[in-house]
C-alpha cells in the first residue's frame, strides 16, 4: 500500500516578519508584568514595617509604664524625677533604657473646667512617644 504525502509548499514554518512581531508583543508584556510586580514586591514589606515599629512601640510604652508604677512605689510622689527619666530613657547606655523611641511630647497638663487641656499643673504628666509614623500618648499621675 502505497501512502501519499501531500506538503504543502507555502507551509514552511513561520517567517521572520512574523517571529520580530512575536518578540516584540512578548517583551512588551514582560515588561508591563515586571514593572506592575516589582512595584507590588517592594511595597509589600511596609505593612510588616509598620506593624514592627507598632509592636516596638508598645513594648517601650509598657515598659515606662511598669517602671511609672515602681518608680512611684520607691521614690514617692515625685513625677519631676520621672519625666526625666523618660526625656532620657531611649539613651541606651542610660539606666532604664526603654527602647527606641523619639519623645514627641513630655511636660505637665491639667485640664480646666470645660475639660480642655492646658499646659501647666503638677499632677498629671503628658507623654507622647513616637516611632516611625506612629506615636502613642498615656497619661501618668502621682
Amino acid at each position: 500500500m502505497r501512502r501519499l504525502l501531500f506538503i504543502n509548499k507555502f507551509s514552511r514554518g513561520f517567517t521572520l516578519f512574523e517571529v520580530i512581531i512575536t518578540l516584540l508583543v512578548v517583551s512588551t508584556l514582560g515588561l508591563s508584568l515586571y514593572t506592575m510586580m516589582g512595584t507590588l514586591v517592594s511595597g509589600s514589606s511596609t505593612p510588616l514595617v509598620w506593624l514592627g515599629d507598632q509592636l516596638e512601640l508598645n513594648g517601650v510604652m509598657e515598659k515606662i509604664t511598669a517602671d511609672h508604677e515602681n518608680y512611684i512605689l520607691n521614690q514617692g510622689l515625685d513625677l519631676t524625677g520621672f519625666k526625666d527619666r523618660i526625656t532620657n530613657g531611649n539613651v541606651d547606655t542610660n539606666t532604664p533604657y526603654y527602647g527606641e523611641y523619639t519623645v514627641q511630647y513630655n511636660d505637665f497638663i491639667l485640664f480646666d473646667s470645660s475639660n480642655t487641656e492646658i499646659p501647666g499643673g503638677a499632677d498629671l504628666l503628658k507623654v507622647s512617644i513616637g516611632r516611625g509614623e506612629f506615636s502613642i500618648t498615656a497619661l501618668f499621675s502621682q
